[in-house]
């Protein structure tokens, strides 16, 4: 098992063992040949970085491909007339019948014998009644649950069929109002519906309206006796007469009032609007939103390419002809991070750097030994090997102290200590700068292996946190506040005149 200490038990680092919980440390180590356990962690923390974007990419492929499917189910709408053609009593096959704009397969329901005799009656007689009304719409037959529907106002009767029924006693023409009933018709429900367009809906002689896509018909309601309007007064009648023709959504969200009154509106339903709906007009935004986002981004990136090469670049790498003042030179920091190059290596880097046709005393060698290490060619350590490169600028001055800093580390090695030596480094005719910053590590660790030893990183660190303290007036380190005396000393100028960095490695020309 890989275990971190505990100060490091990071959710990230628990999120990294659950997405690689098959991959077990004794596997890691014999298949893998990964034995240290920060590389095994290291490497489970890749593979839950590459699942992260694994997720990422699957929910922008599901938003770009699968959300519209999942949101815009678009269903084939049957026109009236269509419904006629195709499954009324004169077409061949399927039978169907329409339920508030809705069909349902009850031409197999009568054939296959499921219909409940009514006594005197029995299939034979019902049939002639039944076949000329498929296609046909029989809402009638099925009126509504005003109760479920939390419609206060009860018609006066349930529906010209029902009204029929009760007036004449025939048993053929009755209500079905039963659960049993409902439940019937409920699993004979082909999920089709009846639709109606715009050129349906706006010709006001046809009193149809909208309400969030459905579509709905007040002609029988509006024919009715003013004293059979059971709606409410003559002001309801008129509010709805003015709805037809039109989408009256936004009208009838309007008040609690009209609300209240839209439930009862399941007693006038025959369809659904023949055209989008909010799930694909939702869906088709998504898309060109993200559509227009990623296009202006990749436009944006190419025009600033362009922009840049036309009319930028050729002027960052101009060399200008006519000397430069010294109050307009920017001041740069040349920082060279060594470990256990010999001498030739870093006399080839530093010779580089300070023939480059900049000026002298604008440009500061700024080297950092990553501990006391020799290498395999080398008769002495490396740090040893750049303080006899360099120039001191006070030879009479006591040796420089050992000054502590936080360095990149577990446990006691996120302490280490620096020495800084400063003067110059003189080949040829120039005489630059040089700053030598020496990781010699703590009093406990001096007389070990790789004494300071903390790495590239830790170097280049020491450096920018140190620029970082400066440049936003925090509290400094021993080991910064020596650096910031010791270069303002040597330069003249405080380290925030410093306004650029070029790190190279020591055996970089």
């Amino acid at each position: 098992k890989d275990m971190a200490p505990r100060d490091k038990e990071t959710l990230w680092v628990y999120f990294s063992w659950v997405v690689t919980a098959c991959c077990i440390g004794p596997l890691l180590s014999t298949c893998c040949r990964m034995k240290d356990p920060n590389t095994r962690q290291a490497w489970r923390e890749k593979v839950a970085l590459c699942f992260i974007i694994l997720c990422i990419s699957l929910f922008m492929g599901f938003l770009t491909f699968g959300f519209s499917q999942f949101a815009c189910q678009i269903q084939r709408p049957l026109y009236p007339q269509d419904i006629l053609r195709l499954y009324g009593p004169d077409a061949p096959g399927m039978k169907v019948h329409i339920v508030r704009g809705r069909l349902y397969n009850t031409g197999v329901y009568f054939s296959s014998g499921s219909h409940r005799p009514i006594v005197p009656f029995n299939d034979s007689d019902l049939f002639p009644l039944v076949s000329e009304r498929f296609g046909k719409d029989i809402s009638d037959y099925f009126p509504p649950d005003n109760q479920a529907l939390g419609c206060n106002t009860i018609p006066v009767n349930n529906g010209s069929i029902c009204d029929f029924a009760i007036r004449t006693g025939d048993n053929r023409y009755h209500c079905h109002t039963s659960p049993a009933s409902n439940e019937a018709l409920k699993n004979l429900d082909l999920n089709l519906f009846v639709g109606y367009t715009w050129n349906n809906i706006s010709n006001t002689k046809n009193n149809l309206f909208v309400f969030n896509e459905n579509v709905y018909d007040l002609s029988a309601y509006l024919n009715l006796q003013s004293d059979s309007q059971w709606l409410g007064s003559s002001d309801v009648t008129t509010w709805l007469s003015s709805l037809v023709g039109r989408d009256a959504t936004m009208d009838i969200i309007r008040t609690q009032k009209t609300k209240n009154i839209a439930k009862c509106f399941d007693h006038f339903l025959v369809g659904k609007v023949d055209g989008t709906t909010i799930g694909c007009v939702a869906t088709s935004s998504i898309l060109l939103m993200m559509t227009i986002v990623f296009i202006s981004i990749t436009l944006i990136k190419f025009l600033s390419a362009v922009a840049f090469d036309w009319f930028l670049s050729w002027q960052l790498g101009k060399i200008s002809k006519v000397p430069k003042p010294d109050n307009t030179i920017t001041h740069i920091l040349l920082l060279v991070t060594c470990y256990s190059e010999g001498e030739e290596s870093m006399r080839t880097t530093l010779d580089s750097l300070a023939k480059t046709d900049y000026s002298d005393k604008h440009k500061l060698l700024f080297v950092i030994a990553d501990g006391n290490i020799t290498g395999s060619d080398n008769d002495k350590p490396t740090p040893q090997i750049c303080k006899d490169l360099l120039e001191p600028f006070d030879p009479t001055a006591p040796a420089p102290e050992p000054k502590s800093y936080h360095a990149i580390g577990d446990g006691l090695k996120q302490h280490n200590m620096a020495e800084v030596s400063i003067g110059y480094y003189v080949i040829d005719n120039h005489r630059v700068p040089m700053c030598l910053v020496n990781k010699v590590g703590t009093e406990l660790e001096r007389n070990g292996p790789k004494a300071g030893n903390r790495g590239k990183r830790d170097s280049q660190l020491i450096l920018m946190k140190w620029l970082s303290h400066i440049c936003f007036d925090e509290r400094l380190t021993p080991l910064e506040f020596e650096l910031f005396e010791k270069v303002r000393t040597l330069t003249g100028v405080t380290p925030n005149a410093y306004e650029m960095v070029l790190m190279v490695d020591a055996d970089t020309s």
